[in-house]
């Protein structure tokens, strides 16, 4: 064999070793990083993103969304996924008028809430924040509320 076919074989062999050895990084799964959520905030649109893992926190969100009173509805959004929660996790997520509650969310279990609409009004529901508190939450969760016009 002469020495060109040889250092051919070798450069050959060693490219296929090279390329059939090399791999690119995992997929993620879900796309969240763990214990990490992701807020949107804007004029149009709250969602909370979260993939948690025994995630605990106590956190009050005031909304962007601009709205105005009978010209606004808004659409609410929660869905559950993964849950693997104890009796020791209370996570809830409050929808806070100025001083009242307007809606509560409790996460006891997997599940999809149908999107809801609701007619902003002053005196009866005006959303001002959201308050989320997660104890030991073990899932994916992901709640949205969008302006919507009447």
């Amino acid at each position: 064999m002469s020495k060109f076919r040889l250092v051919y074989i070798y450069s050959t062999f060693l490219c296929l070793l090279i390329y059939i050895g090399c791999v690119g990084p995992p997929e993620a799964e879900y796309g969240l990083v763990e214990n990490f959520p992701v807020i949107i905030n804007t004029q149009d649109l709250f969602t909370y993103s979260l993939n948690g893992d025994k995630y605990s926190s106590e956190d009050i969100y005031e909304l962007n969304l601009s709205l105005s009173d009978s010209l606004h509805k808004v659409i609410t959004s929660l869905i559950i996924s993964d849950y693997a929660g104890s009796n020791r996790d209370t996570s809830i997520i409050m929808v806070l008028n100025d001083s009242t509650v307007a809606n509560i969310f409790h996460i006891t279990t997997n599940y999809s809430l149908p999107p809801s609409e609701t007619e902003v009004d002053s005196v009866f529901y005006f959303p001002k924040s959201v308050s989320i508190k997660a104890d030991q939450f073990i899932g994916k969760m992901e709640f949205m509320m969008v302006r919507s016009d009447i």
